[in-house]
């Protein structure tokens, strides 16, 4: 419940299963890189509300939606550092209010066909990178 930094990278994760992370309320760092995460269970991040940096690259993740946090992660969340490089992202859909003025998305190196729509809408992003991916059209928003 206290816990407030948790690293489990360099293991042999496939799935978070919803909800596993709910206990642990005061999680503000947590990474999860180098894993084999291919699957994130709907909400399962939603208690998270004090994550501030979270680390998912070099994993197998396909897809990432606002479902995995639930309705917290937009109004309530502290989170300045979301790093999903070096996955097998086709599609993100997510609506993150970054608090920090440094906040930073990665999403290098994964296989995006475009730019996400639901980052036109995240104006408190100060930093993306979203470089080699398979982005071929820019949708106006």
């Amino acid at each position: 419940k206290y816990l407030a930094y948790l690293n489990l990278s360099f293991n042999s994760i496939e799935l978070i299963d919803s909800n596993k992370f709910g206990k642990l309320s005061s999680l503000s760092n947590l990474d999860m890189s180098h894993n084999k995460i291919s699957f994130i269970g709907k909400l399962a991040f939603s208690n998270n509300i004090k994550l501030v940096n979270f680390n998912l690259s070099h994993n197998q993740i396909k897809t990432f939606n606002k479902d995995l946090f639930g309705n917290n992660i937009y109004s309530q969340s502290k989170l300045s550092e979301l790093i999903l490089n070096n996955n097998k992202l086709k599609k993100i859909d997510l609506f993150i209010n970054f608090q920090n003025s440094e906040g930073w998305l990665n999403l290098e190196n994964n296989l995006l066909l475009e730019y996400p729509q639901t980052l036109s809408i995240t104006t408190s992003l100060p930093y993306l990178t979203i470089k080699n991916n398979k982005i071929n059209k820019i949708r106006p928003s």
